[in-house]
């Protein structure tokens, strides 16, 4: 375990020291317990100290739950037991001080933040013994608005922080949110206000308090510390001066029980689980709970770092942030804040010593010589411990430089997943290079950093991000030629290849800018060209150190690394400003086309559609809301079959394109007809379809066109019933049927019999109303599978379709038909005329005589059959008009039932 020192040397080198005594004390122990095994076969004069176990107050910061696990399995394994300590585990209440319970002696150790600096800049005497987070779970938690927000978005909202978060006030310090900015109020530890609307933002534990948002549906952004460089230790288990000074064995028994108990908390979740659930309920479900043992192993980095490790350096950086902030003096000393174990004696010769004088005393001679002898071997003993504790301490010096080794490269993974993240939640470059080369120099304290875009139009390079450098330096570099030998930058980006200038007030490059790098504070400077993926420069990043310095191999590295993270936000900036620019131009030619469109992502099932698309059906695209998610959303429910199928049959290469006419929904109720275009533009890695777009078209007025075209063509224009081109387009069909089935029709022609006074007397309106409203009257009186068609003028014809199959059967329903028919006609027509005096109703009788003829099986044609009753009418017409004659023809051979 790597512990921090506080005494006049480095910390570093302090924490080895601290290290290495674990081989003498175990020497001195295991001399202990040998002499007085001897001792007590002397006589039992020996008396070994036999005190009860030591009562001990461990305050929570909060209530129970997984985020104090490693406790709760040293009580409940005996870890505390095995050192004689009896522990109380005294949970928290919301606004209670864990650091005023510790400090006033009601709590020998207690659990805090990296506040504790504080605690101690106030002149609080705590002791920080082992951070258990690596990093703080400390986070704030916005509203998402649609668009990705930044911590200026903050001023004049109302947020709560807690108590004790002054790592969040000093990352928004950092970004320009002073406190005084927002409207800060209470917190009420329940993330329902959050929610509920009643904050706009809150602190809260990224650790579990996500999974109660995401449970709830609750659609939010984070803004974490970690964003801006800044990255705390969380739940540091700390003491006092005094317990440290009164009880130091007590402190370092309760710290190893303790850092074990985490230990084995981390390899056996499930385990603990269990056991919070039994002892210490009111930490949620074992949903909740399983949530945050998972997220803790992020904060907690068991597979990198062993749980406790405190890096000096890095609570000096910590402090160096509180500085900044102004919550702590610039001369803020780390001295007596980190604990280290005091170096126990090597009391080996002192127990010896008084072994030999009391077992002189008590023993004969013999047993004196036998103690000699026993003595003898346990030196050869020691002095094999001392280089075997020699040899350890220079394995912990190896592990040392390796564990940090592998603390850095776990802290520069974890700042390129932060920029990752930023560049997947679409944050804008300017920021992501910010926080990138912040970051930076909060890994690297030693390092100022800038990064300067290539633009390719002029060969400048142009300032994206340098906040450790002053201003009137960036606006000196702003716009440098990219030529040789314009110092490290422009000479990086003309020869496309890494420039060092070890000493920046000795190199030509740099003769233009040393009076500016003087005033800077910078004498090295290292660039290393960006590149895009197809290896086009992008820009330069820079390392700049505040003294002559040659890079080593990890520092090339380094910059190799972090100048690759760069060139994958800058070009996925372009790629996106690109891609913006490209719908912005497709959605004018859309919009000028007054086409709608629509972007489908078949696997994440949510399609992005225009405003034209949704004005042409009556709606804004907010009243759409989240129902146009659906493809066949608004599609007519007649034609939603037809239109999956086409769409199912692109998705299964059944088709090359979606391409298909349908009726929609309108607001109003009324249909629009809609052509519909789309292609699949995105296919997965297995080739199957990811993505299609295609466009709207509102066809409505070319369908009403058609369809008068059809009317006109195939309908009277008076009466809406077929005309004589559809009449004999339906006598062929049913003369192919009857051929296929030897089946009876009857085909009626009807002629009226007092229709020309009518229009004599009263005009052609009054004629045309008798007309429409016999047309109603006929098609009352047949099937909808059979025909009534006006072939001009009063005549009418009337075709029946599928009668019986015999020509009795087929006579008799022929007739009925058309006596009921003659009935229809010849009542009353109540009709409006215009008469000198204005307009009145009248009553016009109008009969009609039918001419009927039966046809079946084959060799018929329209004329023939239309001339057999003709031949009929005029035979009613004779006959008195007002009735009915059907043809008799001649026998057709082959029909069922005989001749008709």
């Amino acid at each position: 375990m790597l512990r921090g020192h506080s005494d006049s040397r480095s910390p570093r080198a302090a924490a080895v020291r601290a290290v290495g005594n674990r081989g003498g004390a175990q020497a001195a122990r295991f001399g202990r317990r040998v002499l007085e095994f001897f001792l007590l076969a002397a006589g039992g004069l020996l008396i070994t100290a036999s005190a009860h176990a030591d009562d001990v107050r461990l305050q929570l910061k909060w209530k129970h739950g997984f985020h104090f696990a490693g406790y709760y399995a040293a009580v409940a394994k005996g870890y505390y037991h095995e050192e004689g300590l009896e522990v109380e585990l005294a949970e928290a209440q919301p606004g209670m001080d864990a650091v005023a319970g510790v400090v006033s002696g009601r709590a020998n150790y207690g659990i805090g933040s990296s506040s504790l600096l504080l605690a101690r800049g106030a002149g609080k005497p705590v002791v920080a013994l082992a951070a258990i987070f690596q990093h703080s779970p400390l986070v704030l938690a916005m509203r998402r608005s649609g668009e990705a927000v930044s911590a200026n978005d903050l001023a004049g909202k109302r947020v709560m922080i807690e108590p004790f978060a002054d790592e969040l006030f000093a990352y928004l310090g950092r970004e320009g949110v002073a406190r005084d900015r927002m409207d800060v109020v209470p917190h009420d530890f329940d993330v329902r206000s959050l929610i509920d609307g009643k904050v706009d933002a809150m602190s809260i534990y990224a650790s579990n308090e996500t999974d109660v948002l995401d449970k709830a549906g609750f659609d939010y952004q984070i803004l974490s510390p970690a964003a801006a460089g800044i990255d705390f230790y969380s739940d540091v288990l700390f003491t006092s001066d005094r317990e440290l000074r009164e009880h130091p064995d007590r402190v370092r028994r309760f710290r190893a029980a303790s850092l074990r108990g985490w230990q084995y908390a981390l390899n056996h979740p499930d385990e603990m689980i269990d056991l919070i659930l039994s002892r210490h309920p009111g930490g949620g479900s074992r949903e909740h709970l399983a949530y945050e043992a998972n997220a803790l192993k992020d904060l907690i980095r068991p597979n990198l770092i062993e749980p406790g490790h405190m890096n000096p350096v890095r609570w000096q950086d910590i402090a160096a942030v509180y500085t900044q902030s102004g919550a702590l003096p610039k001369d803020f000393s780390l001295d007596g804040f980190l604990y280290a174990p005091e170096q126990e004696a090597d009391l080996d010769r002192l127990y010896f010593l008084l072994g030999v004088a009391f077992i002189s005393i008590s023993l004969v001679g013999g047993l004196a010589l036998y103690i000699h002898t026993i003595n003898r071997r346990l030196k050869r003993s020691v002095a094999d411990l001392e280089s075997a504790r020699r040899a350890l301490e220079d394995e912990k010096k190896k592990l040392l430089a390796s564990e940090e080794r592998l603390t850095a490269f776990a802290e520069e993974l974890g700042l390129q997943n932060s920029i990752l993240k930023l560049l997947q939640d679409s944050v804008a470059l300017p920021e992501v290079l910010r926080t990138l080369t912040h970051s930076v120099e909060s890994l690297h304290p030693e390092m100022v950093c800038s990064i300067l875009i290539f633009s390719e139009s002029d060969r400048t390079l142009f300032t994206g991000a340098a906040p450790g450098l002053p201003d009137f330096f960036s606006e000196a570099v702003n716009g440098l030629p990219a030529a040789d030998g314009v110092g490290s930058c422009g000479t990086a980006a003309f020869r496309d290849e890494l420039v060092v200038v070890e000493n920046i007030a000795e190199h030509p490059y740099w003769e233009p800018f040393r009076e500016i790098a003087a005033r800077a504070g910078v004498q090295a400077c290292w660039s290393q060209p960006i590149h895009s993926s197809d290896h086009k420069l992008l820009g330069t990043f820079a390392i700049y150190h505040r003294r002559p310095t040659r890079p080593s191999e990890s520092d090339l590295a380094l910059i190799r690394h972090f100048s690759w993270l760069a060139g994958i936000a800058i070009e996925n900036s372009r790629s996106s400003e690109r891609i913006r620019l490209n719908e912005e131009q497709l959605r004018f030619v859309l919009e000028a086309a007054e086409l709608g469109y629509w972007d489908w992502d078949i696997k994440a099932g949510t399609i992005v559609r225009n405003e034209r698309w949704a004005t042409m059906l009556g709606y804004t695209r907010e009243e759409m809301g989240e129902q146009a998610f659906m493809p066949t959303f608004l599609v007519h429910p007649d034609d939603v079959a037809k239109v999956q199928r086409s769409i199912d049959d692109v998705l299964a290469g059944r088709s090359a394109a979606h391409q298909i006419e349908y009726r929609m929904l309108h607001k109003d109720g009324k249909v629009r007809w809609i052509l519909d275009h789309g292609n699949v533009t995105q296919r997965d890695v297995q080739g199957r379809p990811a993505r299609m777009c295609g466009t709207h078209i509102d066809i409505t007025e070319r369908k009403l066109a058609e369809e008068r075209t059809r009317q006109l063509a195939f309908f009277d224009p008076l009466t809406g019933l077929p005309n004589r081109r559809l009449l004999s387009d339906r006598l062929r069909q049913i003369f192919s049927a009857n051929a296929r089935h030897l089946r009876y029709s009857a085909l009626m022609l009807l002629d009226l019999d007092n229709f020309k006074p009518l229009n004599d007397r009263y005009g052609h309106a009054a004629g045309d109303q008798l007309l429409v409203e016999l047309a109603r009257r006929l098609q009352s009186c047949i099937r909808a599978e059979d025909t009534a068609a006006r072939l001009g003028g009063d005549e009418f014809v009337v075709v029946i379709n599928e009668l019986g199959d015999t020509e009795v059967r087929a006579r008799q329903q022929a007739m009925a038909v058309a006596e009921k028919i003659r009935s229809a006609l010849a009542e009353n027509y109540l009709l409006l005329v215009s008469e000198a005096g204005g307009e009145r109703e009248i009553a016009h009788r109008c009969s009609t005589s039918i001419g009927l003829t039966l046809f079946a099986g084959t060799g018929n044609d329209e004329k023939t059959i239309v001339n057999h009753a003709d031949r009929a009418m005029y035979q009613a017409k004779q006959a008195g008009k007002n009735a009915i004659r059907i043809h008799e023809p001649e026998p057709v051979e082959g029909a069922r039932g005989g001749a008709v």
